[in-house]
């Protein structure tokens, strides 16, 4: 498919959903809100005065606060195993009430719905095609706007509304200046592929920048070595179990980069590793 005829398929898809109510439309919410407060409930009260028939899904409330990095990463792994439709709404927003931007996405498949910060860079890198829509529409808004809760009382309501038809192209202007962030990518030299650690999970495993897929296409099936701040590791692990909690392992994580482990322990504890730590593979 070539790139006019990308284009058009995000024309349809904003003209398909234009108007329509869907039976059962979906929305992701990512925040760095946590579960404490009342934040995440009260957002999605306003989205079902919207939208009272949507399907709402927490892709996680538990970012580290102000983490863009972090939020990006999930978000990079997660987005392609929802329905297509589905309007993914990020709120990472560390510049609330100031002047940044509103940004709306949409791609032949899915909709985003995120602060201009950089959190949406992944779909800028890894989507062949999108528009870009700065949110300018006041009056889709709630009437009186907090200066420190965008999530509510604007990001709910405009998610509410897209997921009842209304479309990014009717809530603000394409083609506006945007920032595109996004995951650093590794630096592959001769039979080297350099990269660093972006992501500790919930159970301290490290993961990488550095593509499996990557590695399989140059090192083929012959052995590799690993380096990972001052450890070295000879070759990858399969499974959690095979490094048998005696020592650091790297294994192809589910996400599609190379993760680093030690089996039923926190690694980043063990080891100190942390994000930024440089990777080397040969």
């Amino acid at each position: 498919m070539n790139t006019a005829d990308m284009k058009t398929t995000v024309d349809q898809a904003v003209q398909s959903k234009a108007g329509k109510l869907h039976e059962k439309p979906v929305l992701v919410l990512l925040t760095d809100f946590g579960s404490r407060d009342g934040y995440a409930g009260v957002m999605k009260g306003v989205v079902l005065q919207f939208a009272p028939h949507a399907e709402m899904v927490d892709l996680s409330h538990e970012i580290a606060p102000h983490a863009i990095d972090d939020a990006s990463f999930v978000l990079l792994t997660s987005y392609k195993y929802f329905p297509k439709g589905t309007l993914f709404t990020v709120v990472v927003d560390p510049g609330v009430g100031t002047e940044r931007k509103i940004i709306g996405v949409q791609t032949p498949d899915y909709g985003f719905l995120a602060p201009d910060n950089g959190v949406l860079g992944p779909i800028f890198a890894f989507e062949p095609v999108y528009k870009v829509y700065e949110i300018t529409e006041k009056r889709l808004f709630l009437s009186n706007v907090s200066a420190t809760f965008h999530g509510r009382d604007i990001f709910a309501p405009l998610s509410g509304r897209y997921l009842n038809g209304v479309t990014f192209p009717e809530m603000g202007r394409e083609g506006a200046s945007f920032h595109k962030g996004g995951i650093e990518h590794p630096v592959i030299r001769g039979d080297k592929i350099s990269g660093k650690i972006i992501y500790r999970d919930h159970f301290g495993n490290l993961i990488s920048n550095i593509f499996i897929e990557d590695v399989k296409r140059l090192f083929k099936t012959r052995p590799v070595l690993i380096r990972v701040g001052k450890y070295q590791i000879k070759d990858f692990s399969e499974t959690f179990r095979s490094g048998g909690g005696r020592s650091l392992q790297a294994y192809p994580d589910s996400s599609g980069f190379v993760g680093f482990s030690i089996f039923q322990k926190n690694a980043a504890e063990e080891t100190g590793l942390k994000k930024g730590d440089l990777v080397e593979i040969f």
